[in-house]
């Protein structure tokens, strides 16, 4: 991460200079954006056998709360992961 904060600096006034317009798309929420390996996070994994799991079809966006697939609602809402990720997002504009 050294660096990082200057180089999207440095992105942001490359755009600003060449008039291009961003849409930046970040996948690095507290607690996972989706519960898949790629978020960094594999949560609810099944294991199939000893050497294989399935997780895709187990999504789990756990910084937003703790879906009930039962219900399709929310039991729980996660503000703290909600906020954090607001102030990460307003720190980076």
């Amino acid at each position: 991460m050294d660096g990082a904060a200057e180089k999207i600096d440095w992105f942001f006034d490359m755009c600003a200079k060449y008039n291009i317009y961003i849409l930046l798309d970040v996948h690095a929420m507290r607690d996972s954006q989706n519960g898949y390996d790629s978020s960094g996070k594999a949560s609810d994994i099944k294991w199939i056998d000893n050497n294989n799991f399935r997780h895709w079809e187990y999504q789990a966006a756990r910084w937003f709360g703790d879906w009930n697939s039962e219900s399709k609602n929310y039991d729980h809402i996660n503000f703290f992961g909600i906020n954090w990720g607001l102030k990460v997002h307003e720190a980076m504009l």
